[in-house]
């Protein structure tokens, strides 16, 4: 997928840098760093569509994005918004444990 950004004059001097640096193209640089992200940012497109109906929520949740990198990452404020979210490490967590819970006690 192609996607066009815009970032500012000296952030794009320091990935073309960096990619020129590394012997990587400016999307290599780029895909490198959002992919370090992805769980967080599954976990909140999760989060937010499992509180679709709740607008006070969603606000809450799309102000983590919007103020990223201000020193409260995306699952704490997950966390500070709805204490009881089972995050979806959480929920992969039990699904594992369950079958094997099941099993020992079929023993």
């Amino acid at each position: 997928m192609k996607l066009r950004i815009d970032i500012d004059h000296e952030s794009g001097d320091l990935i073309q840098w960096l990619a020129t640096a590394c012997q990587l193209t400016v999307s290599d640089v780029i895909d490198k760093l959002i992919s370090g992200h992805l769980s967080e940012l599954w976990e909140l497109r999760t989060f937010m569509e499992s509180h679709s109906l709740d607008v006070g929520k969603l606000e809450q949740a799309a102000n983590l994005l919007t103020s990223y990198g201000g020193g409260v990452s995306i699952l704490d404020g997950i966390k500070r918004i709805a204490p009881d979210y089972a995050t979806l490490e959480a929920r992969f967590a039990n699904d594992l444990a369950t079958p094997l819970h099941y099993l020992e006690t079929a023993l």
